[in-house]
Parts: C-alpha cells; sequence; structure tokens
C-alpha cells in the first residue's frame, strides 16, 4: 500500500511539470520502430544574457502537437521527466504531452 500511495504521489506531481520559453528549434519527426515515433524541439528559456536551451520530445500521436508552430512563438510545454538505464549508462528525457501555443511573437 505505501508503494502504491508513493507512485500515486510522484505521478500526481510529475505530471505538473511546466516551463514557459520560445520555440527555439523545431526537428523533423522521426520513425524509430513501428510503435515508436518521436520529434524533438528546443524552448529557449532565461534571459538574454543567460539563455538556456532545453530539448523536449513528443512521442507518437503527440507529434502533432508541434504541426502549426513556428520557431519564435512562445510556448509553454507541460512535460514528464522519464529516466532509464542502459549498458550501465543512465538517460534522462524530457516528455511533452500539452503545448500551449502563443504565434506570432
Amino acid at each position: 500500500m505505501g508503494f502504491f500511495l508513493c507512485h500515486q504521489l510522484k505521478t500526481k506531481y510529475m505530471s505538473q511539470l511546466s516551463i514557459k520559453g520560445t520555440i527555439h528549434k523545431i526537428g523533423q519527426k522521426e520513425i524509430k520502430s513501428e510503435k515508436l515515433t518521436v520529434r524533438e524541439f528546443v524552448v529557449k528559456h532565461g534571459t538574454e544574457q543567460y539563455p538556456e536551451f532545453i530539448p523536449f520530445q513528443l512521442k507518437n500521436d503527440k507529434c502533432a502537437l508541434i504541426n502549426l508552430s513556428n520557431e519564435g512563438d512562445e510556448i509553454e510545454v507541460h512535460f514528464n521527466i522519464r529516466g532509464r538505464e542502459w549498458n550501465g549508462k543512465y538517460f534522462a528525457n524530457l516528455e511533452a504531452w500539452k503545448l500551449s501555443i502563443n504565434q506570432g511573437i
């Protein structure tokens, strides 16, 4: 029961992560396998003097979320942090699941 409650709390707070910025770059859709399609985009966040460029990934049906967007649009990205281990190395990914876009900035 404790694990289940802890997992619910983590899921609740992990799904509330979001960041605002400007779309810096939009990548092409890539078909990785029959079951996996990904599309990456980069958000510029922070000050002009110290900008941060944060890469996000859209998967499968979520790839279409950015279709009507352009580089330079203001955006709010809602995302989850995903991590995995492969051959003794660890990787993290920011997986976007909702985009709020203000076009024409």
